[in-house]
């Protein structure tokens, strides 16, 4: 059965509307039987999927401020004999005047034994500026490599190497 409604449009035409009671009850039955076919008796939530974005951090850079030396030297060779003869005579505070604590520490961690040790010269070419110590030409024993650093017009040790 088909009943037909009339319509009045904005125009003032009418229009013929055929309500088809099948086409719009089909749509309904099928969500109730769908509705009706769960297993546990109500409808069941579907599965959601949430994506969180992972936080974000910003860490600023650090800086590390290394404590200078009281006392440099007018040049790096001045500063480096006094490192040296400081760690002869087993005086940690002094090398502390000329030294940063890095470079103390590395050289007293061997132990000065009487050995000769002399000056083989200061590189000039790059900073940092090296001066080697060591036995006499031909002569075994380590070789202390002093690292030097300026500050202003002044000469400080910045690090040392004991190579056996």
């Amino acid at each position: 059965m088909t009943a037909v409604r009339r319509r009045v449009c904005h125009n003032r035409t009418t229009m013929s509307l055929r309500a088809r009671p099948a086409a719009v009850l089909a749509p309904v039955l099928l969500v109730a039987l769908l509705a009706g076919c769960s297993g546990s008796g109500g409808p069941k939530a579907s599965p959601t999927t949430t994506t969180v974005p992972a936080p974000t951090t910003t860490t600023a850079p650090t800086t590390t401020t290394i404590a200078l030396p009281p006392n440099p030297q007018p040049t790096p060779e001045q500063a480096a004999t006094l490192f040296i003869n400081d760690w002869k005579l087993h005086d940690q505070a002094a090398a502390a005047q000329v030294a940063t604590p890095a470079a103390v520490a590395a050289i007293f961690a061997t132990p000065y034994t009487t050995q000769t040790v002399i000056s083989r010269g200061c590189s000039m070419d790059f900073i940092p500026r090296k001066c080697s110590w060591g036995p006499p030409g031909g002569g075994s024993g380590a070789l202390y490599e002093i690292e030097l650093m300026p500050d202003g017009t002044n000469w400080y040790v910045s690090g040392a190497t004991v190579e056996s």
